[in-house]
């Protein structure tokens, strides 16, 4: 899909690459070279990638006021309670952390979903303005958080992603209001990673420890971290992704065996 590329330089430094899974997150799966292992469905060969590498973004795919406002807020939050989980200071989640994991769970969904399935740029039925705006003075607005119709009265389908957002994650909010997430770790296999979880309720937080909707605080062995991975490969539509795939028991169904 092209994007709408900034002018030279990107002088109001508008993120192009946008992460699906946020990169925070995937840099706790890296390994001692910086990079995780990347297993495509598609491909032959595993590749090892950067957090930052382009394959895990959309490319400004929502406005900048979605990406640097509402969903900075959502990632931030859930990266305070994330980093306590990994440095032990907590070890079960009160009302307020689950619903921040949640908050990220349903925002990587939504990013998945719309990355899948991009909205078109809409046409405005209104009167034109007397002056096209210039590409600078749109860079400008947008990164101040103003949205603002382009040329021949195309309102972009960044800004109607971005909008689009806010309503959707309201909506599965209160589909999960309350849900209570349980801390998962494992000392016997790790966890690896899809593109998206969305058929279940499970956030991998690092290698060895996993945020599972509707489940105790709780060591699991070998088998349930492969239940869980299986399902996570299962799930996943491009790739999943992990610190050293062989660490990672998968349960295999046989729609998979041709992945294999």
């Amino acid at each position: 899909m092209r994007y709408p590329k900034p002018q030279k330089g990107n002088p109001h430094k508008l993120t192009i690459n946008q992460h699906i899974f946020p990169n925070a997150c995937i840099s706790r799966f890296t390994g001692t070279n910086g990079r995780v292992q990347v297993r495509r469905k598609c491909g032959n060969k595993d590749i090892w990638l950067t957090p930052e590498d382009s394959y895990f973004c959309a490319r400004r795919l929502w406005d900048q006021k979605a990406e640097a406002i509402f969903m900075k807020k959502i990632e931030d939050r859930y990266q305070e309670v994330a980093q306590s989980i990994v440095a032990g200071t907590v070890t079960t989640l009160d009302a307020g952390m689950s619903a921040a994991v949640t908050d990220l769970y349903l925002l990587w969904s939504l990013r998945h979903e719309r990355y899948l399935n991009p909205l078109p740029d809409i046409k405005m039925n209104l009167v034109g303005p007397e002056r096209e705006i210039s590409v600078d003075t749109q860079e400008i607005l947008e990164a101040n958080g103003y949205l603002f119709a382009a040329a021949g009265n195309i309102f972009p389908s960044r800004f109607m992603t971005g909008l689009r957002f806010v309503f959707e994650m309201d909506r599965e909010r209160q589909r999960m209001a309350g849900k209570k997430w349980g801390i998962l770790k494992s000392d016997a296999a790790e966890f690896l990673v899809p593109d998206n979880f969305s058929a279940s309720s499970v956030l991998p937080l690092s290698p060895t420890i996993a945020l599972v909707e509707g489940h105790m605080d709780q060591r699991i062995g070998f088998e349930q971290v492969a239940d869980i991975n299986g399902q996570a490969v299962h799930g996943s539509c491009h790739y999943f992704f992990a610190r050293d795939i062989d660490r990672c028991p998968i349960l295999k169904h046989t729609i998979l065996d041709s992945v294999f």
